[in-house]
């Protein structure tokens, strides 16, 4: 029995790690302003997907085999947005890092503010990852996956035409 747990976990981890270094590589091909709109959006549907309210109605309308089943399919999809959240979050630290090198000054300081704040997002949606893929394993656990620190806010207007 612990075996199989520890097996589990240890290709677990090695699935996020080939996830963190293959599939962060992908750059999205929209403009800054239709990024923070995707992104708005995906975590949207993320808060939805790992809604404790919304897990507990499909906990007590369903049967254990068929909620375990739908709530893995529910974290598969979570996982989807943290993974469009990483990707667009890369682009957004790249748009900041090169409007930061910027000669006028509030252009170079909103730069470094919208660096900042991705990379801060990117930290927060690695833990989310590891949240998301621990419920995934045990979908009939209590575990709450913590969602109140995940947030984007669109304070970067001067960059979108530049």
């Amino acid at each position: 029995m612990i075996w199989t747990l520890v097996v589990g976990v240890c290709l677990s981890l090695s699935i996020l790690l080939v996830r963190l270094v293959w599939l962060s590589s992908f750059t999205p091909d929209l403009p800054f302003e239709d990024t923070v709109e995707q992104c708005e959006a995906a975590l949207c549907v993320f808060h939805l997907l790992v809604d404790p309210k919304e897990e507990g109605y499909l906990r007590a309308t369903l049967p254990p085999p068929e909620f375990r089943v739908l709530q893995r399919k529910r974290l598969w999809l979570a996982t989807r947005c943290l993974i469009l959240l990483d990707r667009n979050t890369a682009f957004l630290v790249r748009a900041g890092q090169k409007a930061a090198l910027s000669d006028d000054l509030d252009v170079a300081q909103t730069g470094e503010r919208l660096a900042i704040g991705s990379l801060q997002l990117k930290v927060k949606l690695l833990a989310a990852e590891g949240a998301v893929l621990v419920k995934w394993l045990f979908p009939a656990s209590p575990l709450l996956v913590r969602i109140t620190n995940l947030r984007v806010q669109h304070r970067a207007p001067s960059l979108a035409g530049r």
